[in-house]
């Protein structure tokens, strides 16, 4: 799954300049389907938007090859834990390689034309960057997870200016979603925590949006709403010897929630159904839009496959321990979750949603909305890829090789089934 939340890890919502081409031509079963593909209501001054089809009729999908793929040593710096790739209006590609705290340009043949930034505490200089997004005019956008310090570069990688995001109770941890103007930024709590007192449950503690404002010490309660769900479990007998009696993991398969910043709107996409809620600078809802979704049922191989999974990629010395916790964890949820936490958008704000990833070998599969919330087109993309951002019939995401070695990637997007 892209992106998956560690035990005690934060999760950050990326956000990518995206456009995609026309959405106009193929042909699929929904279109003898008698249902109108969506209808709008209004409901005490909330806008509801009902797409009544999973799939558009308009299909895209990636080629077989990528056009680029960046990376190799003979053309550039070697690239390691990427945060976020863009292209820029010109096709210029950045790279944000928090392995060494810099941003890589590469040309549009993905020669590497300059590397900008750093690791250190300086002007322009990154802890540990964990974003990537670019803004109007190809500004660029990072933030410093250990400095907790958002960073402007221009589109020749210059230092234009930095702003910190200090921890303030009970915001200990803030991770930035996006920007509501020049002067605001809002964020979220990102880290969950892992002690836990008893009994033995599932949870799903509400999780607060904040807002910075520049020059303000203290940050703004926005809204609330359900953060990771976890099950709180009895510790192994090992810890026990030291005090410790329970413990918080999230649940297998468990929901969560996604979030983004668009038209000066905060989104909000819970993972346990297939919409997106849209609020304003000031916590009021304004406005829902929903797409159909089937539950699909949790099974026992669903199960197995995730588990084995999780010891096949511990080291050696975790196994019997990850192991041990296998047989304490409670019961998955009845069904899969209904998309995975990740809210895109293109340029013209169309929202991209992706399905749940699940099985891990099949494509991912986005669901696009233009700016009336209604469903225009299905994307499928490469189940090894971790998707980044799309451009002009163009899709820009990480892939790994069989030693975990990292490329960035580009695909041509072509219309049609894939």
């Amino acid at each position: 799954m892209a992106r998956e939340i560690a035990t005690n890890a934060w999760y950050l919502i990326p956000l990518a300049v995206l456009l995609l081409g026309s959405t106009g031509g193929c042909t699929s079963a929904s279109e003898t389907d008698s249902t109108p593909p969506y209808t709008v209501r209004d409901s005490a001054g909330i806008r509801i938007v009902e797409n009544n089809r999973e799939l558009a009729d308009s299909v895209w999908h990636t080629s077989v090859e990528p056009l680029l793929e960046l990376g190799h040593e003979a053309r550039g710096p070697h690239l390691f834990r990427v945060e976020g790739a863009a292209r820029l209006s010109d096709g210029t590609i950045v790279v944000a390689n928090s392995g060494t705290g810099e941003l890589f340009f590469f040309d549009v043949s993905g020669e590497h034309l300059r590397t900008v930034g750093g690791q250190g505490h300086g002007p322009g200089e990154f802890g540990f960057m964990v974003s990537l997004t670019v803004l109007s005019g190809d500004t660029l956008l990072c933030y410093d997870q250990t400095q907790h310090r958002l960073s402007w570069f221009d589109r020749q990688g210059d230092f234009v200016r930095s702003v910190q995001v200090l921890p303030h109770p009970p915001v200990y941890q803030p991770t930035p979603i996006g920007l509501l103007d020049d002067s605001t930024v809002v964020v979220y709590q990102g880290m969950m925590p892992l002690g836990a007192a008893g009994p033995i449950r599932i949870e799903r503690p509400v999780e607060t949006v904040f807002r910075y404002t520049v020059g303000r010490a203290e940050p703004e309660s926005l809204a609330s709403f359900p953060g990771i769900e976890a099950a709180v479990i009895e510790t192994s007998a090992r810890a026990q010897s030291r005090g410790v009696y329970f413990q918080r993991t999230p649940r297998e398969f468990g929901r969560r929630t996604a979030y983004g910043v668009a038209r000066r709107q905060l989104l909000v996409a819970d993972t346990d159904n297939f919409e997106v809620r849209a609020y304003t600078a000031d916590g009021n809802l304004i406005e829902i839009i929903r797409r159909k979704h089937e539950p699909i049922p949790v099974t026992s191989a669903d199960v197995h496959f995730l588990r084995e999974s999780q010891l096949a990629g511990a080291s050696e010395g975790r196994r019997e321990s990850i192991g041990e916790m296998h047989t304490r964890l409670p019961d998955p949820p009845e069904a899969l979750p209904a998309m995975d936490p990740m809210v895109l958008f293109d340029a013209d704000d169309r929202l991209w949603l992706p399905k749940y990833h699940w099985p891990p070998d099949a494509p991912y599969r986005w669901s696009v909305f233009d700016r009336n919330g209604r469903l225009v087109a299905t994307v499928h993309t490469p189940s090894d890829l971790d998707v980044l951002g799309v451009g002009a019939k163009s899709v820009l995401g990480v892939w790994k090789d069989e030693d975990d070695v990292e490329y960035v990637r580009l695909y041509e997007l072509v219309e049609g089934s894939s």
